[in-house]
């Protein structure tokens, strides 16, 4: 800011009113041109230039103090008052209005709450051009745009509505092939017939039209329509529709706050009855490594094998109906990734193989506290009997499926567990077999075997096991993380 000051200390030199006659006229005085500069928290006025004067103009650069001007601007007078006091508080502002958005088939629309929705942006001019040299294949990655419009909905985008029906809920949006397609009403999937044990994936078509084909581990569908994306899937189990808790060999009684046995609700069996409705998945609510003969646990957000590894998992996939069941003596193939050619088998079925095994399909060995959930359901304090062998294939056995429809789930063979426990030793022993462990480590294995009478069930645990340990009585199990894509 410059202010210029009009007649300040001006100077002359011509002579007072006097008795005598009158002087010469004096010279005109110069006036300052002042400036306000911040010093701190202060503001002082500096000399920039002088005007209106004649002859040489006086020194620039000094500082108006209280008696003069002064060289240090700390010693210049400070021109800025005391603040004032603080005013009254003005009155509180209408509310404002909310904004909301909506997507519909075309565009992003907006409004303030209780208003007319108008278009925002068109959903065309957000897509971007087609990539290209991409191949085939069928693998779970999520496009685009895939998801519901309510994005505080959980849960998959296909729900369950009978043993044998399944439908794409309204709401669904799925980008195909740049174009965006928005299911505007549940879409029922067409369905083949159905087989028992059986993994179907399921595909919505360009014009929003839906449909499942099998899809087991040993031969991925293909596309059954030009455009077609695979969205999700699901497992046919072996709970036959109309099963009742009664017929189907569930408990319906004995249940206490002590222990006992889940009782089983005509709504519980319901639920897992023909497609199972913890196996259902999407591109965005699914298992982090493989899905097929897979269920969600709700309460721990873990994804079970319904049915037990077999030898030849590499073919089979990790989870399986009516296959072998690998164990110590049924010995299981070795994972590509360790060392394996595609037929030769391990040597033995420990701790370690087992990690290996689930490893190489993305998977992993269950928690304890996973896998007592999950089993919740089954007829506690039973085993299948019989013979001292591996039990001869995967399948249903009234009374010993859980909750969320895993077979054999407790009772047939002892089942490998996550974590492990140590015993002191005084010297190294080979156990592990590359590298040696000083003492002895033990592992978990949980639910019982064939020949553990009343010790099996959900909470069943052997913690006795080396960890190098093999033998019949004990297999594998997969587990794996759930993924939820967050919006």
């Amino acid at each position: 800011m410059t202010v210029k000051v009009v007649a300040f200390w001006g100077a002359s030199a011509g002579g007072g009113e006097g008795g005598g006659s009158p002087g010469t006229p004096g010279t005109n005085g110069w006036s300052p041109v002042l400036a306000a500069e911040t010093d701190g928290d202060r503001r002082v006025l500096r000399v920039i230039d002088w005007t209106g004067g004649s002859g040489t103009k006086p020194l620039t650069g000094r500082y108006v103090g209280a008696a003069g001007l002064v060289v240090a601007a700390a010693d210049a007078l400070d021109v800025r008052g005391p603040a004032g006091q603080p005013g009254a508080p003005g009155a509180d502002g209408a509310d404002g209005l909310s904004v909301e958005l909506r997507t519909t088939a075309t565009h992003i629309q907006w409004r303030q709450a209780g208003e007319e929705w108008a278009d925002l942006v068109a959903l065309a001019d957000l897509q971007g051009a087609p990539g290209g040299g991409g191949g085939g294949g069928t693998a779970l990655v999520p496009p685009g745009l895939f998801g519901h419009v309510d994005r505080t909905r959980r849960g998959p985008v296909l729900r369950k509505n009978s043993a044998q029906s399944l439908s794409v809920v309204a709401g669904t949006i799925v980008e195909l092939d740049g174009a965006l397609v928005q299911i505007s009403a549940d879409t029922e999937v067409s369905m083949p017939a159905l087989v028992a044990g059986e993994d179907y994936s399921v595909w919505l078509h360009p014009d929003g039209s839906a449909s499942a084909v099998a899809d087991p581990f040993s031969a991925p569908a293909s596309a059954p329509a030009a455009g077609a994306l695979r969205i999700g899937g699901f497992h046919y189990g072996l709970v036959a529709p109309g099963t009742t808790p009664a017929g189907g060999g569930f408990n319906t009684s004995g249940f206490s706050n002590t222990g006992g046995s889940m009782v089983w609700t005509q709504a519980d069996v319901d639920r897992i009855a023909g497609i199972n409705e913890y196996s259902v998945w999407d591109l965005a609510w699914r298992c982090r490594g493989e899905q097929r003969g897979m269920v969600l646990d709700p309460q721990t957000r873990t994804w079970h094998g319904i049915y037990f590894c077999s030898t030849n998992h590499i073919a089979n996939g990790p989870s399986r109906y009516n296959t072998d069941i690998a164990s110590g003596t049924v010995l299981p193939r070795i994972p590509f990734f360790y060392g394996g050619d595609g037929t030769a088998a391990y040597g033995r079925l420990s701790h370690f193989e087992a990690e290996e095994i689930v490893a190489s399909h993305g998977l992993r060995l269950p928690d304890p506290h996973e896998f007592r959930s999950a089993m919740w359901g089954v007829n506690e304090g039973a085993s299948l009997g019989g013979a001292a062998v591996t039990i001869p294939s995967t399948g249903r056995q009234p009374g010993f499926t859980s909750r969320i429809g895993i077979e054999q789930a407790t009772g047939h063979q002892w089942t490998y567990a996550c974590g492990n426990g140590a015993a002191g030793g005084a010297s190294w022993v080979s156990g592990p077999n590359r590298g040696q462990s000083y003492g002895n480590l033990i592992v978990f294995s949980l639910g019982g075997g064939r020949g553990s009478g009343t010790s099996s069930g959900s909470r069943a645990s052997d913690v006795s096991a080396l960890a190098w340990a093999s033998g019949w009585h004990i297999a594998v199990r997969a587990a794996g993380d759930h993924y939820q894509r967050v919006p």
